[in-house]
């Protein structure tokens, strides 16, 4: 029943948005929508495709699942159980646009893939989701706390030795075992922290030093985290460069206030930046921005419109060569909440911004 109510309250900001732009349809075929406008429905068959083999399309009166004749038989058994829908099922061979015809006109319906003859809108489709519902609040809130919980305890077992894919096979088996999805996991060992910021992981075998980053998805939603470890006593250094992420970091989740532009948050942290005396740092890795059902929704640029909303999932991302910090919030009326905590094991660091301490990871010296 709850699945239900929150579909029904995504119908209503999908509707006013028909009624605004004068629009026949919207229709929602990537996977970070068609999780969305289905309160949790997965339709993907390649993983390496954004866009997936079934789609949604409301109207202002109707919610039609439109699907080929192939992923029909398990989108009914399996991912929309209960959910009050039309079908529109057609034979595999086709075309999309024919079969979307013979509900709205194509040049009046709104796309978040593309489409001939339908009005491609990604962007705009895309926001509609921005504010979380109760039950995405709920979930997201379970889907943050399991992720850290997860991730943490992978790196706490890390042995000298043991290569960079097999970190992330071990935290990708672990995520998929209890029923989290991994969408980037990137694992660094020792020199590779400070060479690069996107880390693919190699067959380099661990000596000292590691950087693991993950983002897991749950239901459709997705969190971020980054957690670094350490064999034996890091360096005084290391420990203090990272003490200078985490102030950084802590000061964007302090910005990360409802009604704030995206792009002041990020002026604050090139601020923040500039005060620890690493002033052009921001310009070798984007900084993060907004999250939800996709790894961000928005880099957040000097330049990007917008304001953070009620009920947002945002995920900052600052470093500085050698380190970094990285935990998902969501920006609620008392301030930003941090959702990805463990299991209270982890070593924090206590900054204050302001008159608030944010309690941020250490680096893990085992």
């Amino acid at each position: 029943m709850r699945r239900q109510e929150d579909i029904d309250c995504k119908l209503q900001r999908v509707r006013r948005f028909l009624q605004e732009k004068e629009l026949a349809g919207a229709f929602f075929m990537s996977r970070a929508s068609f999780a969305w406008i289905t309160s949790g429905g997965d339709n993907h068959v390649p993983s390496s495709s954004e866009q997936g083999e079934a789609g949604v399309l409301v109207t202002p009166s109707d919610y039609i699942v439109v699907t080929n004749n192939i992923e029909a038989p398990r989108l009914r058994a399996e991912e929309l159980v209960g959910v009050d829908a039309a079908w529109m099922e057609y034979p595999w061979h086709e075309q999309l646009v024919d079969v979307l015809s013979r509900a709205a006109e194509p040049g009046r319906i709104a796309s978040d893939v593309p489409i001939e003859g339908c009005r491609y809108m990604p962007h705009e489709l895309a926001a509609l989701r921005f504010t979380l519902t109760a039950l995405e609040v709920e979930r997201i809130k379970e889907l943050g706390a399991a992720a850290a919980r997860i991730t943490e305890e992978i790196c706490f077992g890390l042995k000298p030795g043991v290569t960079e894919r097999e970190v992330a096979a071990g935290l990708n088996a672990a995520l998929m075992k209890h029923g989290l999805d991994p969408t980037v996991t990137l694992v660094a060992h020792d020199e590779r922290i400070a060479r690069f910021r996107h880390p693919i992981p190699t067959e380099k075998p661990l000596q000292r030093h590691s950087m693991v980053i993950s983002c897991a998805r749950r239901y459709g939603l997705i969190v971020a985290l980054t957690r670094i470890v350490h064999l034996g006593p890091a360096p005084d250094s290391l420990l203090a460069l990272h003490e200078r992420v985490a102030q950084i970091d802590s000061v964007m989740m302090d910005a990360s206030r409802i009604g704030t532009p995206y792009r002041d948050v990020l002026r604050r942290g090139m601020e923040a930046y500039a005060e620890a005396g690493y002033g052009n740092e921001w310009r070798l890795h984007h900084q993060g921005g907004p999250l939800g059902y996709a790894n961000r929704d928005v880099l957040v640029t000097p330049d990007t419109p917008g304001l953070i909303q009620d009920g947002q999932a945002l995920a900052w991302n600052p470093s500085i060569t050698g380190s970094k910090s990285e935990d998902t919030i969501l920006a609620e009326e008392t301030g930003p909440t941090i959702l990805t905590r463990g299991g209270g094991h982890w070593p924090m660091i206590e900054c204050r911004v302001q008159e608030r301490i944010y309690a941020r990871p250490a680096i893990l010296q085992l």
